[in-house]
């Protein structure tokens, strides 16, 4: 995709149609003459919209975790301001089902978190949740940890002495939702980049709900790169769509952070 051609400019070539691909081929075709290359047959990277059948029809669904916050994304709000994209406060909350439904509960609220009775029951689920209010209130120590800049997140958790009920129920299946990858990779991402990504994201509190303002853009993620808001970090459908990143683990397991509507 040739963008524009003009005498005397440089000619610059711009790998990936994502996020930074298409920012950075807008702003530099305003002095250059830039081609974009893609491999994909379509641009936007995340900002991705599929259709989905439901019971009244298509469902726009953007596939991207798809919600800003201005103080970690500000490049990006100045990018929004300049192309008058409207933008609007949006919601997070985390949800799991593990196991073909063996374990489901949603951190949304503590109602939700008891959506199966039975978990009260359940002493591995009092262990996840003790997990829980652990690593929410005292990750931040990591950083005066000698040696964890160096430990993958699956070591550092089993060195904290963390609760397989914790690490594999909910620590692991909710940085696979953000990061839409397997389980299995997450044991191997790094312990200090994880916990920083909480922190800057405002999501070491007890609940996604209570954590930094949210935004996101008005209309489906399709629907921003047609018209040029080029960003991979924000929108959700109108409608009645629904935004969410989903990471499907074989078949009996799935765990998603969605966009309250």
């Amino acid at each position: 995709m040739t963008i524009s051609f003009a005498p005397n400019r440089k000619r610059i070539a711009v790998i990936g149609g994502g996020i930074s691909g298409l920012s950075a081929a807008w702003l530099l075709d305003k002095g250059h003459d830039v081609t974009l290359y893609e491999s994909r047959k379509r641009l936007g990277g995340h900002s991705h919209t599929v259709d989905v059948d439901g019971p009244d029809g298509k469902v726009p669904v953007d596939t991207g975790f798809i919600v800003y916050n201005p103080a970690n994304y500000p490049n990006l709000t100045r990018l929004f301001d300049l192309l008058q994209v409207p933008t609007r406060q949006s919601e997070m909350s985390f949800a799991a089902s593990l196991d073909g439904g063996r374990l489901e509960y949603s951190g949304s609220s503590i109602l939700h978190m008891m959506a199966q009775p039975v978990n009260a029951l359940r002493p591995r689920f009092w262990a996840m949740v003790g997990g829980i209010l652990r690593f929410f209130s005292t990750a931040r120590n990591i950083y005066s940890q000698p040696g964890a800049e160096k430990l993958s997140l699956q070591d550092w958790l089993e060195r904290e002495g963390y609760a397989p009920a914790f690490i594999e129920d909910h620590i692991l299946p909710m940085g696979a939702a953000i990061w839409s990858c397997s389980t299995e990779s997450m044991r191997e991402f790094p312990a200090n980049s994880f916990i920083r990504f909480f922190v800057n994201h405002g999501l070491l509190v007890l609940g996604l709900d209570d954590g930094d303002e949210l935004g996101d853009a008005d209309g489906d993620a399709l629907g921003l790169v047609d018209g040029e808001a080029l960003g991979d970090s924000v929108g959700d459908p109108d409608g009645d769509g629904r935004s969410c990143r989903e990471a499907l683990i074989g078949g009996d397991t799935d765990f998603a952070l969605c966009r309250s509507r």
